[in-house]
């Protein structure tokens, strides 16, 4: 709820009650619909209503712009004390593209919105009077009294779209691309209880250190440092796929093969995996300088899908390793 502030000084508990939010396709470029629901206090005239839209990223807010709004915008009298308003944001690339950063930033996907509702509320009550020049003989007047000033209203309110819904709703009616929404069982504590008891404590201890290596990715991929985060996913699969396990005597690919086979699945699921695990490295590896006729150049430019690819990917294999080395206790 907000405040309404009237020149006499007096004030009014109004504002924004509820918000409905659907993607809107009765145009040709994508819009997002904010239905409001808002309290004014009693009969009233509301004078060119306007909607801010801001989308939340960690401690500050992006604005977005401000919406239109759906219905004639007019300045009417209402009888109820409560409203309801339709405005439509349009999207252009820009705020699809601040969107999909503060969901990343947001750490599981959903976005949250700052809405900020703004205008002038003319609190008045209608009467009737005579006027023989009417057709009926009467006409409707307003009067606004010192009590009925025209107040300044503004009102916040946070609303959210969750992850599931702006991937499968709001992404594929609006046209802004078809995905797949996975869920990668990934969870450094989680890793980490899974493991405390494994037989294996040289080998557990690997995989939570790949785990937090993997952390520290997802950290930086919500930074939106894409660079930065392959790097790390690919250090995490540096403890997977390099070294030996001193107390076994055997490196830890083989540690791994070991494993895969152990689960029940046949020694080429060992083989395979242990090359996907390279394969992957190798992907990631391009982030290191290299040299080029006698200079060492970064041949490397990492974009947003890039890092989600290797980050999803790692998790997949870091999650897999650590439930099949549970099971091996």
């Amino acid at each position: 709820m907000g405040v309404a502030y009237s020149k006499s000084g007096e004030t009014r508990l109004v504002g924004i009650e509820k918000v409905e939010v659907h993607p809107f396709e009765g145009f040709a470029d994508p819009h997002i619909r904010f239905r409001l629901t808002v309290a004014v206090g009693g009969p009233h005239i509301l004078i060119y209503p306007s909607l801010l839209v801001e989308v939340r990223a960690e401690n500050s807010n992006w604005r977005l712009g401000t919406c239109i709004l759906g219905h004639d915008t007019r300045p009417d009298f209402h009888s109820s004390p409560e409203i309801d308003l339709d405005f439509l944001l349009p999207l252009t690339p820009n705020m699809i593209k601040h969107i999909e950063q503060a969901r990343i930033k947001e750490g599981k996907g959903n976005a949250h919105f700052k809405l900020t509702l703004s205008g002038s509320v003319l609190m008045t009550a209608p009467r009737t009077q005579q006027d023989p020049s009417r057709p009926n003989g009467q006409v409707v007047v307003f009067e606004a009294g010192p009590s009925r000033l025209i107040q300044e209203l503004r009102s916040e309110f946070m609303t959210r779209i969750s992850s599931s819904d702006w991937v499968n709703e709001y992404q594929r009616r609006l046209g802004l691309g078809k995905f797949l929404l996975l869920e990668v069982p990934f969870d450094l504590e989680d890793v980490i209880a899974r493991l405390e008891h494994a037989k294996d404590r040289e080998f557990a201890a690997r995989v939570v250190e790949a785990a937090r290596a993997l952390d520290q990715a997802h950290q930086l991929l919500r930074e939106g440092r894409w660079r930065d985060s392959v790097r790390q996913s690919r250090d995490a699969l540096e403890i997977l796929q390099k070294g030996k396990l001193e107390k076994e005597g055997i490196s830890v690919k083989q540690a791994i093969k070991d494993l895969v086979e152990q689960a029940g699945l046949p020694s080429t699921a060992g083989d395979d995996l242990t090359q996907t695990i390279d394969r992957l490295y190798s992907f990631g590896s391009a982030t290191h300088p290299v040299q080029k006729k006698e200079q060492i150049v970064d041949i490397a430019v990492f974009e947003r899908e890039d890092a989600l690819f290797l980050i999803t990917c790692v998790a997949s294999v870091t999650s897999m390793i650590a439930k099949k080395l549970e099971r091996s206790i």
